[in-house]
């Protein structure tokens, strides 16, 4: 079956978010961390919508930053995509090479799972459809 390599990334990438997640839970210092981060961007940077919308959330707290963690929507995706906890100490462990191919290939099996329930879902429905 074949996954697109997009869909395998955003899954890989929320799996990532959940796990800073919970980090965050432990340690909210992590969100000042996060805040200095920004401090070090260049201004085109600095006008991107989701290095604004960190920003915001940032100021909401260790709370509203999980739920920005763990959001679905396009927004949420991007948002992953610039996340300034990837730069906050006590998350190494995910830049470790093996550490992201583990992370990848469970969200692969995701997808692949979540691509055939879709198909069968697809077949009940052709099946129930009277000609």
């Amino acid at each position: 079956m074949d996954i697109n390599q997009e869909t395998v990334n955003d899954l890989a990438k929320r799996l990532m978010g959940r796990m800073i997640a919970r980090k965050l839970a432990s340690d909210p210092g992590m969100v000042d961390s996060a805040k200095a981060h920004f401090g070090s961007l260049d201004a085109r940077e600095d006008d991107l919508p989701p290095i604004r919308e960190w920003k915001r959330v940032l100021r909401l707290g260790p709370d509203e930053a999980r739920r920005a963690l763990t959001a679905r929507g396009e927004m949420a995706d991007w948002m992953r995509l610039m996340s300034p906890f990837s730069f906050v100490h006590g998350v190494e462990a995910l830049a470790d090479i093996p550490t992201r191919r583990r992370i990848w290939r469970a969200a692969k099996r995701v997808a692949i799972t979540k691509a055939r329930r879709e198909v069968e879902d697809a077949a009940k429905l052709t099946l129930m459809i009277p000609e």
